[in-house]
């Protein structure tokens, strides 16, 4: 019994690389010649050759309803009845307390401190020594850091906290340093 279901899955996975090779092969003037139900003939599908998609095209009087549409006018406004809130009160109610508060203690509960075996001269000074517990505050200002990074792209994590002449600074390196934002990125658990 498991050996036909091995057979039926290779012959299914046989079918699709022999689908896959007909689509990406070139057609050449003989297949041509031998489907003349194709567009490169010139000539249209014919009825007993179904379209492959499901899809029809719309003709004049079935579009009429959209026509209808185009001709309405609505009032571009933005509504007065938004409430007054900030864009942290906006973003908290994608992110939750509650929830930013079970990733501080997953993210807390994950980091280890390094085994006795990795003990040296090289990771007395190693980020991971330095952990601290985090917080809630922190983990929302380490999602907002996130989010910057992903409409001000760099090449490198590391250029955000550059400082020299040559990169533009970035307002993120006051709020933390790039050594907790690194340990953050590590150890964050969700």
């Amino acid at each position: 019994m498991p050996s036909q279901k091995v057979n039926k899955q290779f012959s299914v996975a046989k079918m699709a690389r022999k689908l896959a090779k007909a689509k990406s092969a070139p057609i050449t003037k003989a297949k041509a010649k031998s489907a003349p139900n194709t567009k490169l003939s010139g000539q249209k599908a014919s009825s007993d050759n179904p379209p492959s998609s499901p899809l029809k095209a719309l003709d004049a009087a079935s579009s009429k309803p959209f026509n209808k549409m185009s001709k309405l006018s609505f009032e571009r406004r933005i509504s007065a009845d938004l409430p007054q809130t900030s864009l942290f009160d906006i973003f908290s109610l994608f992110c939750p307390r509650q929830m930013v508060d079970d990733w501080v203690q997953y993210t807390n509960a994950r980091y280890v401190k390094l085994p006795r075996h990795a003990e040296g001269p090289r990771t007395k000074r190693c980020r991971q020594n330095t952990w601290k517990p985090t917080s809630a505050d922190e983990i929302y200002l380490f999602l907002g850091i996130l989010i910057y990074m992903t409409v001000f792209p760099v090449p490198r994590v590391s250029l955000y906290w550059d400082t020299s002449s040559k990169t533009p600074n970035h307002p993120i390196a006051r709020f933390m340093s790039r050594d907790r934002f690194q340990l953050l990125y590590r150890n964050f658990c969700t």
